[in-house]
């Protein structure tokens, strides 16, 4: 019977495949016979049938019943995680795969590494099972799934592959994955080892050469170069013809990668020429269907499209969406896209109704799949993974902009909440996880932090970035935000923008805006020249409401924004943008929750008139939140202690005396010092002294201590960077933490500016914003200093990566604190951002530069309400506010009182 069996063995091996086939099927009687089903024999039987199956008749569903039947028969005789166990579940792993069962492939990968790791550890083994876990995801092309264990994968398994082949193969994989997931820069080391490969072993195999030319026309392509690409497509299609024949599934695979390439760039007609040739040729081979990974419903189907050809694109709608839910499932990019571009179609040929269920599933599809793909993702490649995809939330919100139908309206009102802050929330919820006891993580963040500080210092050096080290560093931060991302994203909860559970969070006669800036997207697919400002309104028992503000050329350039307050009739002002769109739709209400977007970033909303004697503060209790959805929030986890620290009368140059400075400056009461503009300081001048700010920290303190506060006072030479980076870090975090100081922010920097070192033309956006401290004066005008001395300028970036949970209250008693670059759904890219990502509760800021006498006067009177008055943090900011403009009542001049605005 053993014989019989081997001869089996053998005439598989010398390609009598059938005979092998028939052998081992009517000797598996025999063998159970003699040795029963559960015996290494019965196993070793279906294992060769198996593979006899596969090889003869390219069946993998069949194999993949065999293999189980060996499985079954092997846990008869061997222990689970036994290493005569695992390679019959690694062969039934690698057939289910290639039977395209991956759901149960991945359950398979994930059994085979769980029982390598708690048997024998990370070995090199558990780094193989890790690479096909890895390839299995490739294979649905997910790839944000995919890259974190090809990666891990390859580094456990790299120093111990002897096959080439497997070497070239595993790279080509990581190549893919980094690329196709939007890092091309990430991909390219792995496409030079791949061309090194090729170019130093005379033996390889030419199919591997064919493939690394279509790697190369991917690359050319991506990378903006698509003529150079179309050469490589085609030479890589005529080797794999040369090589393989004509219609072989490989030649087949290239033709179809070259008619993808020539819908890309608008060559149509031979797009569907290609496309069609590969439909012919899986209609005469249905039983190469499923080995060969090419989809030419789904490249018809958009080629249609692109020309404008609805009717013939509809026509192909069924066919690719059943292929693309085969394939990729429901919640796949390219299912949401071809949703997408049906429910365009339906739209252009008069089907309005269809084309709003169309809109609904594309909708839900899209914002599942951003979902997931961004628990996967580090901040920096769910950064650039939005900015691609940015169009696809502009056209969705203008299909629901162009219509009156309530669900519409309320998807749309979906689609603006979930996308607003998605990535700050995200860290929020990995610093979370690190701080709930996972060890994993907590070490993580640990590492991350550590190099966070020392890249900034490399950031804020002149000439920094150029540094050999600094490219080494970057790419450490960079892998360790992707172990944080893969090691935290199943903790992760879908974001929650049901308009019923936010309306549920509203308090009584309370309402809530959401608004929303995007590029408007006409019924013809195509972008105009139009940015559209929306609002989002959900009050009490009430469906959401929209709303159309303004057009972002109405109200003109950033730097115009704050002298659009006074309500001047027929002129273009925030009355008539903003409180004249709302207001009717607001009585009965006493309290508006808002969250700014774009431009309105930049406006107090305390400020804008109603009438000729009220402001929008005199009628509503005003709450400016990052995005609605923070008042589902719950904050109750601080450890809240009545503690504060203060910096006050910083010295900027190291050899004054501040003390001293401030006896002379405050002679007078009326003397005082506006805060530095930071474009001032462009020119290379340095920090004035503010008077002020010295009498303000002692005053704020003075008032706490009196509320049994347990303070410190920082003024003078003490006021440093180097105590402010301290907190956190041995200690909780201080509930208040109040800065008078100067601060900067500089816009992006453009290809023209003269500037090419430091801060003010870094790339980093949270470089260019950041608060001067004690002796910042000589590195600002550009001293050298002692390499490990602070420099005393501290930016956002440092800011960012310090632990600020415990901390109720910012006050940042500063010019330009409120400002930063504006990005997209994520708001402010400056301290604003920093601080919240540092976990603070409240921030005070301000949105301009202000005088330090009346910033003194403000800031003194709202912590006289705050506490000695015991009114909550937003009741004494708007009191202290509304009395500050009181008194500076006329003219009308919100530049004297409205500067600072509080976040929530």
């Amino acid at each position: 019977t053993l014989r019989q069996d081997q001869r089996g063995e053998l005439l598989l091996q010398t390609g009598k495949r059938q005979a092998a086939i028939d052998l081992l099927t009517e000797n598996a009687a025999a063998v159970i016979r003699h040795f029963g089903e559960l015996s290494r024999e019965y196993a070793e039987n279906r294992s060769r049938l198996a593979a006899a199956v596969r090889e003869d008749h390219k069946s993998y569903a069949a194999a993949v019943v065999h293999r189980r039947e060996a499985l079954t028969a092997a846990a008869g005789v061997y222990a689970e995680g036994d290493e005569d166990y695992m390679p019959y579940l690694a062969l039934l792993a690698e057939d289910t795969r290639f039977s395209n069962a991956h759901d149960d492939a991945l359950l398979l990968y994930q059994r085979l590494t769980e029982l390598e790791k708690e048997h024998r550890g990370e070995t090199p083994q558990y780094g193989y099972y890790l690479l096909k876990s890895g390839m299995v995801y490739a294979d649905r092309e997910k790839w944000e799934q995919a890259l974190p264990k090809l990666k891990k994968g390859w580094k456990l398994y790299e120093p111990h592959c002897t096959d080439p082949s497997q070497y070239y193969l595993n790279q080509r994989f990581l190549f893919n994955a980094h690329f196709n997931s939007g890092d091309t820069e990430g991909a390219l080391p792995y496409l030079r080892k791949m061309q090194e490969f090729v170019n130093s072993n005379p033996t390889v195999p030419p199919s591997f050469f064919a493939l690394l030319l279509t790697d190369v026309a991917n690359n050319y392509e991506m990378t903006g170069v698509p003529d150079t690409a179309y050469v490589y497509y085609q030479r890589a299609g005529i080797m794999m013809s040369d090589i393989f024949g004509e219609d072989h599934v490989r030649t087949i695979t290239e033709r179809y990668r070259l008619a993808k390439f020539n819908r890309d760039y608008g060559n149509y007609e031979e797009a569907i020429a290609g496309y069609q040739g590969v439909a012919d040729w899986l209609e005469a081979n249905p039983d190469q269907r499923e080995l060969i990974q090419v989809y030419p419903e789904i490249g018809l189907f958009y080629t249609y499209a692109d020309m404008s050809d609805y009717r013939r694109a509809l026509e192909m709608y069924p066919a690719a969406i059943e292929r693309s839910l085969k394939v990729y499932g429901p919640y796949q990019l390219i299912t949401s896209e071809i949703h997408m571009t049906a429910a365009n179609g339906l739209r252009e040929t008069g089907q309005t109704e269809a084309s709003k269920e169309m809109f609904l599933t594309w909708a839900d599809s899209y914002a599942v799949y951003l979902d997931r793909v961004l628990r996967w993702f580090s901040e920096n490649r769910q950064q650039k993974l939005l900015e691609a995809e940015d169009f696809i939330n502009d056209f969705l919100l203008s299909f629901a902009f162009d219509s009156q139908d309530k669900r519409l309206i309320d998807k749309g009102f979906e689609i603006a909440v979930q996308r607003k802050n998605i990535l700050f929330e995200r860290l929020l919820e990995r610093k979370e996880l690190a701080r709930s006891g996972n060890t994993r993580t907590a070490d993580l963040w640990a590492r991350r932090r550590a190099t966070g500080e020392a890249l900034s210092d490399y950031y804020s050096r002149p000439g920094g970035t150029d540094a050999p080290e600094f490219a080494a560093l970057q790419q450490t931060f960079i892998e360790i935000n992707d172990q944080i991302a893969a090691a935290s994203a199943e903790s992760f909860v879908q974001n929650n923008s049901d308009p019923a559970q936010l309306r549920n969070a509203l308090p009584p006669r309370t309402a809530a805006v959401e608004t929303v800036r995007f590029r408007y997207y006409p019924k013809n697919h195509q972008a105009s020249d139009s940015v559209f400002y929306i609002a989002y309104l959900l009050r009490p028992n009430r469906d959401p409401q929209r709303v159309f503000l303004f057009e972002e050329k109405e109200p003109g350039s950033i730097s115009a924004t704050r002298h659009l307050y006074a309500s001047a009739p027929d002129a273009v002002n925030w009355h008539t943008l903003l409180a004249d769109k709302l207001l009717p739709l607001l009585t009965d209400i006493d309290t508006l929750c808002y969250a700014p977007t774009g431009l309105l970033h930049r406006v107090n909303w305390a400020a804008v008139p109603v009438d000729d004697k009220q402001t929008l503060s005199d009628r509503f209790a005003l709450r400016l939140l990052p995005g609605i959805r923070g008042l589902l929030y719950d904050r109750r986890d601080r450890d809240i202690q009545n503690t504060a620290l203060l910096y006050g009368g910083a010295d900027y140059n190291a050899s004054v005396q501040p003390e001293a400075a401030a006896a002379d400056d405050m002679q007078t009461e009326n003397e005082s010092v506006e805060f530095i503009y930071s474009e001032r300081a462009l020119r290379g001048q340095a920090w004035d002294y503010l008077p002020w700010t010295l009498r303000e920290a002692e005053k704020v303190a003075k008032i706490l201590e009196n509320e049994g506060f347990k303070t410190h006072l920082l003024t003078g030479k003490k006021a440093t960077e180097a105590s402010f980076k301290q907190i956190g870090k041995d200690s909780p975090s201080p509930r208040i933490l109040h800065l008078a100081t100067h601060g900067y922010f500089f816009p992006d920097p453009t290809e023209s500016d003269t500037e090419t070192e430091g801060i003010r033309s870094a790339r980093h956006p949270l470089i260019r914003s950041g608060l001067i401290m004690a002796g910042a004066n000589a590195a600002w005008t550009g001293e050298r200093t002692e390499d490990d001395a602070e420099d005393g300028i501290l930016t956002a970036y440092e800011i960012s990566q310090m632990n600020l949970k415990n901390t109720e209250l910012i006050v940042l008693s500063a010019c330009d604190t409120g400002l930063g670059d504006l990005m997209g759904n994520e708001g402010v890219y400056g301290l604003q951002r920093a601080f919240k990502i540092a976990g603070a509760k409240y921030i005070l800021m301000s949105l301009w530069s202000v005088d330090d006498k009346k910033t003194y006067e403000f800031m003194t009177r709202f912590y006289e309400l705050y506490q000695e008055k015991g009114k909550s943090v937003q009741e004494a900011y708007q009191v202290a506010q509304n009395e500050m403009r009181a008194r500076y009542a006329k003219p009308f001049n919100p530049r004297n009182w409205a500067g600072f605005v509080l976040v929530e």
